[in-house]
């Protein structure tokens, strides 16, 4: 049975999962919700705690809740999970610094006053990524090993770097990163088919990445 991820039809932190199992070469299916009202209604009525979008359907095991699921895929195929204690606290740590970059993307791309505020987010953003950036001086990858973590960031600079072409180039480490992820044969194939969306990368009530051209 095909694993069943449950989304809108967009990138999203979605995507994340969709890269995961095709570097894992696991067979999913995608599950699309077609309106956002209905879903709210029908939220609560999943059967699993804290339900949100995405959901997650392996078998017996259905969840929500976006580091969870990637740490259940990582720890299910072992691939893609940290190796010792010290690998994990590196890649939890940088979980963190994940979550900082997709809530100040989310604040600027979901904002009445968007148009506004790109400039200074393009402006804050060298010190937004200077942690990164250092840890990228040390290791190729945050924990080490490739983990579930590098595929999240990884995704999470591509959407920054499609609103602001070149923004790494005074960034070589992190520039390097991404260049280093997307080359990998099943990421860079997965790109190049026609199972890959670039748009849209946002929900549709977005100020910027909602719809089929950006």
């Amino acid at each position: 049975m095909a694993v069943t991820i449950t989304y809108f039809d967009l990138r999203g932190t979605a995507e994340t999962f969709r890269l995961m199992l095709e570097y894992l070469d696991v067979k999913y299916e995608m599950k699309y919700i077609t309106s956002r009202e209905q879903w709210l209604t029908d939220k609560y009525n999943q059967g699993i705690d804290f339900p949100n979008l995405p959901i997650y359907e392996d078998g017996d095991v259905k969840m929500s809740q976006n580091f969870a699921i990637m740490r259940y895929i990582a720890r299910k195929y072992k691939v893609l999970f940290p190796d010792s204690e010290a690998e994990l606290q590196m890649a939890e740590i940088a979980e963190g610094s994940l979550l900082d970059i997709r809530i100040s993307w989310g604040l600027l791309c979901y904002s009445p006053k968007f148009a506004e505020e790109k400039p200074k987010y393009l402006e804050d953003l060298p010190s937004k990524l200077k942690g990164l950036e250092d840890v990228l001086g040390k290791r190729n990858w945050v924990a080490g090993k490739l983990t579930y973590v590098d595929f999240a960031m990884n995704e999470s600079l591509d959407h920054i770097v499609t609103l602001f072409p070149g923004c790494y180039d005074n960034h070589p480490n992190i520039k390097k990163y991404k260049e280093a992820f997307f080359s990998l044969p099943k990421i860079k194939a997965y790109r190049e088919s026609s199972k890959f969306k670039k748009f849209p990368i946002m929900g549709p009530w977005a100020a910027w990445g909602g719809t089929a051209q950006g």
